[in-house]
């Protein structure tokens, strides 16, 4: 059955302001947390710092982190997007193959901070709008990613104008404008992973979406079927005729229907990146890195590597001899080369002195992909699942081998809770000495009771 764009509008505006289960609400706050850690070390990137230079002095409502500067709503969201985005190191759903927090946070912060919101109405929001991109990717996946499109892109906007609708209490004739509005603004090209353009769109899905929620608001209209329509936004991103006469895909047709009580957070759970690359490259460093915890393997005496991923990899590391720290990240070469040399992944080994550094250079041409055969099915690359093999060869005939199936960080393989703090206090390291971090963490912890979000907001404005 196909979403009804009113139907989704009802289900938004109606969504109950208490009874979000302890669980969900526990999982919300860590990353809320951890987005609001990888958006400060995002703020150091080069792609926010020159994006940036087109901000105007002109002052509003919401804070752009760590600049002293503050913006309109929509501008805010749009910075702070691309900070979120900009090291890979933000979450990710693999049901959407997408990065909720960044499509939901960035806007909401600012509009919370703008209006006066409280924690818990954030969490509420943050809810609504993870289950609206479930629902959204139950339609138009995976077509929507063979097709080439960048799904942050495409789910982002709309997902970010429905946790907006809901913080504001749009009432569902608002709501389904701005879903309209926001779908009309959907894009995203996936041939731009691995270039600075990736992380621009993610914070232009931020800002559409709060925008259209702010246009709904003030009376700005839609088409009641933007999401069904036969020119509309499922059709065009979907399994779906352009002519109407098509049907929805398998897992459309048998999707549960909206429904306060069910919560697919908790079902699909939240993947927390370890390492600021791709999703896909982190079983092949866990891999590399619990080989060299068990050998001893001396670099100089590797002859080859082989490494054997999923055949739906192939379209998302599209850079196998990479020139920068973007393609980098987007490089299992690359990846495994650091991994070996450093026995370590953090942000130091994604800068463009180390890609060009001879030694990475020369352990990258060792490495060969092979692809698992049979393995592109749509259920795989829906769950952005990246088992992975790999063989070192030494020159004088031994192999070493390992495997991992899913990497840490994932749903399956969680972070502690103890991992996810240091991972904060890493990123937050960044900005801000230990008493700052400390009474800033502290703060994320009790969210939701907090009665103004300003109150912690401008704990990360400097």
């Amino acid at each position: 059955m196909m979403l009804k764009t009113q139907q989704l509008a009802e289900f938004i505006a109606s969504y109950p302001r208490a009874g979000l289960p302890d669980d969900v609400v526990r999982l919300i706050k860590a990353a809320i947390i951890d987005y609001v850690g990888v958006t400060l070390a995002g703020a150091t990137s080069s792609v926010f710092q020159k994006a940036l230079t087109l901000h105007s002095a002109t002052e509003g409502p919401a804070s752009i982190w760590v600049t002293g500067q503050s913006a309109s709503i929509p501008d805010a969201a749009f910075y702070n997007g691309i900070a979120a985005h900009s090291l890979e190191l933000d979450d990710i759903n693999t049901h959407m193959v997408a990065h909720p927090s960044n499509q939901l946070l960035p806007g909401l912060f600012a509009l919370a901070e703008a209006e006066g919101k409280s924690g818990c109405d954030l969490i509420r929001a943050y809810q609504v709008g993870f289950e609206v991109g479930i629902a959204i990717a139950n339609q138009t996946h995976p077509v929507l990613i063979q097709r080439g499109w960048f799904p942050v892109g495409i789910l982002g906007p709309v997902m970010q104008a429905a946790a907006c609708a809901c913080l504001v209490e749009l009432n569902p004739r608002q709501t389904a404008h701005a879903l309209g509005l926001a779908a009309n603004t959907a894009s995203g090209l996936r041939q731009n992973s691995g270039s600075e353009a990736k992380p621009i769109a993610a914070g232009h899905a931020c800002a559409s979406g709060v925008r259209a929620s702010l246009l709904a608001r003030a009376g700005i209209g839609a088409s009641s079927t933007a999401l069904e329509g036969r020119f509309g936004y499922l059709r065009l991103f979907g399994e779906v005729d352009p002519d109407g006469s098509g049907s929805s895909s398998a897992d459309a047709e048998s999707m549960p229907l909206l429904n306060v009580e069910h919560f697919s957070l908790l079902e699909s759970g939240l993947n927390f990146k370890p390492y600021p690359c791709c999703a896909a490259n982190h079983s092949a460093i866990d891999c590399i890195l619990e080989i060299c915890s068990s050998h001893a393997v001396a670099v100089e005496e590797i002859a080859a590597i082989d490494v054997t991923i999923p055949e739906s990899a192939r379209t998302i590391l599209l850079h196998s001899n990479p020139s920068n720290a973007d393609e980098a990240r987007f490089s299992v070469e690359y990846c495994i080369a650091q991994a070996l040399l450093r026995r370590e992944i953090g942000p130091a080994q994604f800068t463009d002195a180390e890609v060009k550094r001879e030694p990475v250079r020369t352990l990258m041409q060792k490495v060969t992909r092979h692809y698992q055969p049979n393995s592109s099915s749509p259920g795989e690359l829906r769950r952005g699942h990246f088992p992975v093999t790999i063989e070192l060869t030494l020159t004088g005939g031994q192999v070493i081998s390992g495997n991992v199936d899913y990497a840490k960080g994932s749903a399956e393989k969680p972070l502690t809770d103890e991992q996810l703090e240091q991972k904060f206090i890493t990123c937050a390291t960044i900005h801000s000495n230990a008493q700052q971090i400390s009474s800033l963490l502290a703060a994320l912890k009790q969210i939701d009771q907090v009665s103004s979000l300003a109150e912690v907001l401008r704990l990360v404005r400097t």
